[in-house]
């Protein structure tokens, strides 16, 4: 059995976009991301300062996708202190889902880069 890829067509109908949203070559801003996300940059950072400095660490490292396995080795802690970290950023971070608390780490990130 072979695979065959087909190739998409470009979007043209985002030339002429009126409702919104960006373009793949035009900027966005953080009012544009904090709508989207429906979180502020200063109640992000209200949360996010409830965190120890561990947390803070583990938040960053969920937020860049590793796994909890990698998490624990890299800090040079047990899979059971990773998960109570874990939990505790969460709860302190108002984070239902791990998606949710890297949304907010990031939104944190991309406002620290934009000088926000």
């Amino acid at each position: 059995m072979s695979k065959t890829a087909t190739k998409r067509q470009p979007n043209t109908r985002s030339a002429g976009r009126s409702n919104g949203s960006p373009s793949s070559s035009s900027t966005v801003t953080i009012a544009q991301v904090e709508r989207v996300l429906v979180m502020s940059v200063s109640a992000g950072r209200e949360r996010y300062a409830r965190l120890t400095e561990r947390e803070r660490q583990v938040a960053g490292m969920m937020a860049g996708g590793k796994r909890n396995r990698q998490i624990a080795e890299e800090l040079a802690i047990s899979p059971k202190t990773l998960d109570i970290h874990r939990a505790n950023a969460m709860h302190k971070l108002e984070a239902e889902t791990t998606a949710r608390l890297a949304n907010l780490v990031n939104l944190l990130r991309l406002a620290d880069l934009a000088g926000a």
